[in-house]
């Protein structure tokens, strides 16, 4: 199976997305008020998109892939 740097993934893309809209909804008020009135679809829409992602995707993630081309 082949290997991509994690910084090649989509699917890890979306959650560092995710991770800094959590973030900004912590020191933002009105960031936190917005995903407590939506969070049912975006937790819809983040799964959704993860799930298509995950389809569309192939081959594992690694931190330090081998870029040498070697198996």
């Amino acid at each position: 199976m082949t290997t991509k740097s994690i910084f090649k993934s989509r699917t890890a893309a979306v959650a560092v997305i995710t991770a800094t809209a959590g973030l900004v909804a912590c020191f933002n008020d009105s960031a936190a008020q917005f995903v407590r009135d939506h969070c049912a679809g975006i937790l819809t829409t983040l799964g959704l998109l993860n799930l298509a992602l995950r389809r569309v995707t192939h081959g594992r993630v690694q931190f330090f892939p081998d870029e040498s081309g070697g198996s």
